[in-house]
Protein backbone atom coordinates (compact mmCIF):
# COMPACT_ATOMS: atom_id res chain seq x y z
CA UNK A 1 0.00 0.00 0.00
CA UNK A 2 1.69 3.07 -1.07
CA UNK A 3 1.13 6.01 1.49
CA UNK A 4 -0.27 9.30 -0.09
CA UNK A 5 2.20 11.28 1.89
CA UNK A 6 5.37 9.70 0.63
CA UNK A 7 5.81 11.50 -2.48
CA UNK A 8 4.79 9.24 -4.57
CA UNK A 9 4.54 10.03 -8.52
CA UNK A 10 0.99 9.75 -9.01
CA UNK A 11 -0.16 11.68 -5.77
CA UNK A 12 2.40 14.35 -6.60
CA UNK A 13 0.70 14.50 -10.41
CA UNK A 14 -2.30 15.13 -8.70
CA UNK A 15 -1.63 17.17 -5.87
CA UNK A 16 0.42 19.92 -7.22
CA UNK A 17 -1.07 21.08 -9.71
CA UNK A 18 -4.22 21.47 -7.15
CA UNK A 19 -1.77 23.38 -4.91
CA UNK A 20 -0.51 25.40 -7.77
CA UNK A 21 -4.27 26.94 -9.01
CA UNK A 22 -5.08 27.05 -5.24
CA UNK A 23 -2.08 29.91 -4.69
CA UNK A 24 -2.65 31.29 -8.12
CA UNK A 25 -6.43 31.34 -7.69
CA UNK A 26 -6.13 33.11 -4.30
CA UNK A 27 -3.62 35.37 -5.93
CA UNK A 28 -5.74 36.47 -8.95
CA UNK A 29 -8.83 37.22 -6.45
CA UNK A 30 -6.55 39.20 -4.78
CA UNK A 31 -5.93 41.62 -7.70
CA UNK A 32 -9.24 41.16 -8.75
CA UNK A 33 -10.89 42.68 -5.35
CA UNK A 34 -7.92 45.38 -5.01
CA UNK A 35 -8.64 46.24 -8.12
CA UNK A 36 -12.52 46.96 -7.69
CA UNK A 37 -11.83 48.45 -4.46
CA UNK A 38 -9.56 51.52 -6.28
CA UNK A 39 -11.72 51.44 -8.84
CA UNK A 40 -14.78 52.16 -6.54
CA UNK A 41 -12.73 54.94 -5.51
CA UNK A 42 -11.48 56.19 -7.77
CA UNK A 43 -14.68 56.83 -9.33
CA UNK A 44 -16.29 58.26 -5.41
CA UNK A 45 -13.21 60.61 -5.91
CA UNK A 46 -14.28 61.52 -9.18
CA UNK A 47 -18.39 61.87 -8.49
CA UNK A 48 -16.94 64.36 -5.61
CA UNK A 49 -15.55 67.02 -8.00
Amino acid sequence: MISMYDGSYPWNLIVKPIEYFAVSGKAFFTGLVEYFISYAINSYINNLK
